[in-house]
């Protein structure tokens, strides 16, 4: 009450919102002003008030901010897979970056391609193809943790950041996941579509101004490493 009193002597008016429940259950916001009426001697010996209904205002205002949250998050995805884009990715991963250097937990990337996957264009068509990639998605999706980070790098080619862990155990997780990608099948029609997926780790060094660049360059080496030595493979450049 104090404060009010002093704001409405500092400013000449005391605004404030707030909320109601009505009789019938619905939210309402209600801005209330008070207004002081002062005697000759300035001292407040009325406050006048005024309360109107600004409902329709507040809730167009958390529209607009809502529809805002959503386009943000839209321009953030890829549209096929929801994951990740590539630009969401190096602005998520930077922050990682930073918390990583700050807190000394360790970062390791995962660079991931789907193997051959021309041929699955190619031979059951665009939108079998469109299929495989959200099934890989799905995958990598519902395979790493809550604080790890997956995005959809371009074409067939996914990313993935592990948050503290070491090398030797990132190695272990990726493989379990590529096994589980050689036995997933994609039933279309009355057949049957397999694929394979091949894998390339490195560590992040965090403390190195370009870290991410370079971990992915590295990474980028050991998939192509994978690739050349058979495909379905996980490999690590450390």
């Amino acid at each position: 009450m104090e404060n009010t009193v002093k704001e409405m002597y500092e400013k000449g008016i005391f605004v404030e919102k707030f909320r109601i429940i009505t009789d019938s259950g619905k939210l309402k916001w209600i801005k209330s002003k008070f207004l002081p009426i002062k005697n000759e001697q300035d001292k407040i010996v009325r406050v006048v008030g005024i309360e109107q209904d600004i409902t329709r205002d507040i809730e167009n205002k958390m529209e607009i901010i809502k529809q805002k949250v959503k386009a943000e998050n839209m321009a953030m995805r890829d549209y096929l897979t929801n994951l990740y884009n590539r630009r969401a990715f190096f602005q998520l991963a930077e922050e990682r970056c930073k918390k990583a250097k700050c807190k000394g937990f360790n970062l390791v990337l995962v660079m991931a391609d789907i193997d051959k996957f021309k041929n699955i264009n190619d031979n059951y068509g665009h939108d079998i193809g469109d299929l495989v990639l959200k099934n890989f998605a799905q995958i990598l999706k519902t395979s790493v943790r809550e604080n790890d980070l997956v995005a959809r790098f371009g074409g067939e080619e996914f990313i993935i950041l592990l948050k503290d862990i070491n090398l030797e155990d990132a190695y272990n997780r990726i493989e379990k996941l590529r096994e589980m990608i050689s036995e997933t099948e994609i039933k279309v029609s009355d057949e049957k579509i397999k694929y394979t997926a091949s894998f390339g780790i490195s560590k992040v060094n965090c403390c190195d101004y370009k870290s991410l660049e370079e971990a992915i360059k590295i990474a980028d080496k050991a998939l192509y490493r994978a690739k050349e030595n058979g495909r379905n493979r996980v490999e690590i450049i450390n």
